[in-house]
């Protein structure tokens, strides 16, 4: 499955359930293909299935190859990211993807408040 494109990949591993992903899909992904998976914004969702359900522990290893400037990445992947960082013991990649989202929420932040205004 990691082989093959990837809307393929997403479209499996985000479309089966947490056993399914657990007894099948446990596997760890290499750095090249992690890379060409974080071009697609559905890479989110599948962060939030690999580190909230904590039960992937071959996959979860691969997400330390995960690009922290990514731009694609919704504000919560960064928390989740941190999380696993700090989980496999690499706290200074778990520090500089909490940083990453220290620095989104500041910015969505100064958004909100310009727009508005200060009540």
């Amino acid at each position: 499955m990691t082989a093959g494109n990837a809307d393929l990949f997403f479209d499996i591993f985000n479309g089966v359930g947490t056993k399914y992903r657990t007894k099948f899909l446990d596997h760890e992904i290499s750095k090249n293909k992690i890379k060409e998976l974080e071009k697609s914004w559905k890479i989110n969702s599948t962060i939030k299935y690999v580190v909230t359900g904590r039960k992937l522990k071959n996959f979860n290893k691969s997400l330390i190859h995960v690009d922290s400037f990514q731009k694609l990445f919704h504000m919560r992947v960064f928390f989740f990211l941190g999380l696993n960082a700090l989980q496999l013991r690499y706290n200074k990649l778990a520090m500089a993807f909490l940083m990453k989202l220290i620095k989104k929420l500041i910015t969505e932040w100064t958004k909100i408040k310009s727009f508005f205004g200060n009540f």
